[in-house]
């Protein structure tokens, strides 16, 4: 059973969101005279931003009358200009300002995210072509679990843990009864680190350059791991590795990741709980994500796994789907002695 996906959980200080703000110079509208007005121009969109700080003050006119004298009455007029903000520059989007908005949600979803549970069905499938041809499955699991995302933290050293596992339910369609999933692959690390690849924590491992983006259309960023003997020991992707990140154009996060490792080492693992010969094989992960509401918070977490690792003998694959996402609530009850309830 092959199990490396990303590294565990990353150790994340709290505290470490990054505010980013957006800033909206006034100015005033030119008057075509008194008592009338141009109108003012549409407001701008705000790239990352989500409150335009700029607001339409309506113009308002004051008359003060003087007490009557050997003068005319005079007629004071105030005049408030209207305020509005004038057009901004077009910019083109730079990978930059997308890496750092990218930074920003991954500390905002490590900061905040909660325990919680989900649903999964997994397809755990190993072919060996050598054996039995390119088409027949040697060993196949099909597996529904709860997986479970338990946020844990260290007030001494004001640090948070997000801890993946499993409660295996039904194995090949019968109760598993505590029973370990013994599936040829399995998944771990997408929930607690996949949201880091294209991120300004990994800048040292990583370079970025963003594609063509079209209207409407997701943002897409490609990333390359640096040269292993430059890397950090941190990377979340010790091996070399490429792929690309999917960002949804309104809300900025991200929608999908890719994954390829072209020579990642896999050590199997066998049934009896040995350790087969290490094997080199082609190593692709590709993670959906979807938006699920969670204490009133919206995080965009997976949909779907998809993972594949081949070489001219054997392919390992793993399909996870998820549904049902649910807070995980943990109740308490002191009972004192003498005073239980029958």
């Amino acid at each position: 059973m092959d199990s490396a996906f990303f590294p565990l959980a990353r150790v994340l200080s709290i505290g470490a969101l990054f505010y980013y703000a957006t800033k909206c110079i006034l100015g005033a509208t030119t008057l075509n005279g008194l008592g009338t007005q141009s109108p003012p121009p549409g407001l701008p969109s705000i790239f990352f931003g989500s409150l335009n700080p700029c607001m339409n003050f309506p113009r308002m006119t004051f008359s003060l009358r003087q007490r009557p004298s050997i003068f005319p009455a005079i007629l004071l007029a105030l005049v408030c200009q209207t305020i509005s903000c004038p057009a901004q520059s077009t910019r083109p989007l730079a990978v930059d300002d997308i890496v750092a908005k990218l930074q920003t949600n991954l500390d905002a979803y490590e900061k905040s995210i909660p325990s919680f549970l989900v649903d999964e069905h997994m397809e755990s499938i190993e072919h060996q072509f050598a054996a039995r041809g390119s088409s027949a499955p040697n060993y196949e699991t099909i597996a529904e679990s709860v997986f479970r995302l338990k946020r844990d933290v260290d007030p001494a050293s004001n640090t948070v843990d997000l801890k993946e596992s499993r409660d295996v339910r039904i194995i090949d369609g019968r109760p598993a009864n505590g029973r370990e999933v013994n599936a040829p692959s399995l998944v771990i690390g997408a929930f607690s680190g996949g949201l880091a690849f294209v991120s300004e924590d990994e800048r040292d491992c990583m370079s970025y350059t963003l594609e063509k983006t079209k209207p409407g259309k997701p943002i897409v960023v490609r990333y390359a791991t640096a040269p292993v003997v430059t890397h950090p020991e941190d990377c979340i992707l010790p091996e070399i590795s490429s792929g690309r990140v999917w960002i949804d154009p309104v809300s900025m996060q991200i929608s999908r990741i890719e994954v390829d490792v072209p020579r990642h080492l896999l050590t199997p693992s066998l049934g009896d709980g040995r350790k087969d010969a290490p094997t080199m094989t082609h190593w692709n992960v590709q993670v959906v994500y979807k938006p699920v509401v969670l204490n009133n918070r919206t995080f965009w977490l997976p949909a779907t796994i998809v993972s594949t690792c081949s070489n001219d003998n054997e392919e390992w694959s793993f399909r996870g789907a998820y549904r049902n996402y649910h807070l995980l609530e943990v109740h308490s009850r002191i009972v004192i002695p003498g005073n239980t309830q029958e």
